[in-house]
């Protein structure tokens, strides 16, 4: 969550939560700290989104019960789950639907949208035109030259905007000290197809981020082959099945059922798309591997396919969930082992080429 003061008046870029670690017991979400702002809620102009995920709109309800009429701005797939999250805490928001190459103005602050890669739909840099400079909030990036939705980073618009000068460039430094060039999602599919063909008569459960819906398509796919339906154990998630179908940002073939339609130790073959690739402690996955999923119980004759990058700091947490998954017997494949990943961040060639584009940046 950022915020942005100008003549008085308040611009917020995203509202996300944060999960609990483990040492953490009895916390559910962990929200930004509201109370800098919660005196000044009517100089609020405008809510801007850069995309849906959990860490950047999920405590978008707890600012609209202190002020329900602040405008929500975001791509059509960001406010879709938007839309889905505030009707589970029974706020219609004020939603203004935004898309790169376009431009907002809220007050005294005007936004510009440029298209962003990321392991999301619809993401979005906005940079944000003031009397008193030019800031570019690039949000979650990565320069993916052949992603899977076809809609690549705008690096000639972001060079555009730097030839016409930008103060204040604030760019994702996430697996920023991984060297060399990320690899494509594009890349994900063969892995994947690879591993799940070879899964002879076991079942198996793909976990990635929720939502990870391009990812999803992609692992998806591939076990079209082998498996009547892909169900989904995250609440969550399953909306976010039925949201990007209505914003056209999901293609899988797969039909997509509640996970709570699968019997507890069957059937023996068959995919499940899962959460938890963070070691979250209530994720399905980890739930899975210690015992207390409501629906899936993990056996030894079940491969595990961990499919994303660790994010850092989440090291102990998701090895946790592999050693109770080793003591299962279960069968797993990291994705830092086969090349397996749906990951959504740049490394440090991407960041350079985005700050070489954007100019002067500072």
């Amino acid at each position: 969550m950022a915020v942005f003061e100008h003549l008085g008046r308040l611009l917020i870029i995203d509202c996300g939560v944060l999960f609990p670690t483990h040492d953490e017991p009895g916390v559910d979400l962990i929200l930004p700290d509201l109370r800098h702002i919660e005196h000044r809620l009517d100089d609020v102009e405008a809510l801007v989104l850069t995309h849906a995920h959990e860490d950047h709109i999920g405590a978008i309800p707890f600012l609209l019960k202190l002020r329900a009429d602040i405008p929500v701005v975001g791509s059509k797939f960001t406010l879709a789950l938007v839309a889905a999250k505030c009707r589970e805490h029974r706020i219609n928001p004020v939603l203004v639907e935004v898309s790169e190459g376009t431009r907002s103005t809220h007050g005294v602050f005007e936004c510009q949208y440029f298209a962003v890669n990321h392991s999301i739909p619809d993401a979005l840099a906005i940079a944000v035109h003031t009397g008193a400079g030019t800031v570019l909030h690039t949000g979650d990036i990565k320069l993916d030259q052949t992603p899977l939705d076809g809609r690549p980073t705008d690096l000639p618009g972001m060079s555009r905007l730097g030839d016409a000068g930008v103060d204040l460039f604030l760019c994702d430094s996430t697996n920023s000290e991984i060297p060399g060039v990320g690899p494509s999602e594009s890349e994900v599919g063969p892995t994947l197809h690879r591993l799940i063909r070879g899964a002879d008569g076991q079942r198996v459960i793909v976990a990635c981020f929720a939502p990870t819906s391009i990812g999803c398509n992609r692992s998806s796919t591939p076990r079209w082959h082998w498996a009547e339906k892909c169900p989904s154990s995250a609440a969550r998630w399953c909306v976010t099945w039925v949201s990007p179908r209505n914003s056209a940002s999901c293609t899988s073939r797969t039909a997509m059922s509640s996970i709570s339609r699968w019997p507890r130790r069957c059937p023996p073959t068959g995919g499940a798309d899962q959460t938890g690739t963070q070691g979250e402690p209530m994720a399905a996955l980890s739930r899975m591997s210690r015992g207390e999923h409501r629906s899936i119980t993990i056996t030894s004759d079940d491969l595990i396919i961990l499919s994303s990058s660790l994010i850092p700091g989440n090291e102990e947490a998701v090895y946790g969930v592999i050693d109770d998954l080793a003591k299962i017997g279960a069968g797993w494949s990291l994705i830092s082992k086969c090349g397996c990943m749906f990951r959504g961040t740049p490394i440090p060639v991407s960041c350079c080429s985005s700050t070489t584009g954007c100019g002067r940046a500072t």
